[in-house]
């Protein structure tokens, strides 16, 4: 069995995955992708056979909508976060770059997106299929994020250095969630 394989077995038996991309479809975001820290933090968790988080993690979203304003993606944020509580929306549309969020990636595509993520292990993208099978993005793969693995990914290293890495992976203090975590040292 492979990576691949794992994750979507993963994926397709957490039940609160069905109930996202539901509320995200019923809210006209059929080609949205849900990314990064929640998926990595699901696997994670398995992994260590922890109690899933999926309630307590940001669920950062990306979608590619030309026609959606600022207005419209504000009121659609609310909306999520009013009649969705129990979710932590992070809304992410691609067609509208916004240059206050310095932080987000901006590129686009999704894979686009994904490669300019801090870690390999969090550069993950899924999106529920109408067949009910996961599509699941992953540039680097998904060795690091099964394997406990955590480095920057290149595009990262290109306008960081590795102590701003150390300091991002010391702040996010993974090593005291998730114990058996490797942090790449170059």
């Amino acid at each position: 069995m492979s990576y691949q394989d794992d994750l979507q077995k993963l994926l397709i038996s957490t039940p609160n995955l069905q109930e996202i991309f539901t509320i995200l479809r019923n809210n006209g975001l059929q080609e949205a992708y849900l990314c990064a820290g929640w998926v990595r933090n699901l696997v994670w968790n398995n992994l260590n056979q922890l109690e899933p988080t999926y309630l307590q993690d940001n669920l950062d979203i990306y979608y590619k909508k030309n026609s959606e304003t600022a207005e419209e993606h504000q009121i659609l944020t609310t909306k999520l976060n009013t009649h969705h509580a129990k979710y932590l929306w992070d809304l992410h549309n691609l067609a509208s770059p916004r240059p206050h969020y310095s932080k987000i990636p901006q590129g686009d595509s999704i894979q686009e997106i994904l490669t300019k993520f801090p870690e390999t292990c969090s550069a993950v993208g899924i999106r529920l299929q109408t067949n009910g099978q996961f599509e699941i993005l992953a540039p680097y793969g998904l060795a690091d994020l099964f394997e406990l693995k955590v480095r920057p990914t290149p595009v990262f290293l290109a306008t960081n250095s590795m102590t701003t890495f150390n300091e991002r992976i010391k702040r996010k203090r993974w090593t005291q969630r998730w114990p058996k975590l490797k942090i790449s040292k170059n």
